[in-house]
């Protein structure tokens, strides 16, 4: 009963550790996936937003232009 007990524990250590670090690379790939997400959403928004004030820009020298 001894080495059974013990083998049982043994068991149950490896079988808890699995699962936490399951679960820590799970919520540090979501964290990444996440970040990369944000980053892109930003970077997307910065593009777009400097391209609108070019197309002002040029829209104002045209103007100008005609005058």
């Amino acid at each position: 009963m001894y080495f059974r007990s013990r083998n049982a524990d043994a068991a149950m250590h490896v079988r808890n550790r699995n699962v936490d670090t399951g679960m820590r690379f799970r919520s540090r790939n979501a964290d990444a996936a996440m970040h990369v997400r944000n980053r892109n959403v930003d970077t997307g928004m910065r593009f777009r937003s400097r391209n609108a004030d070019t197309g002002i820009i040029i829209l104002e020298n045209k103007s100008r232009n005609k005058e």
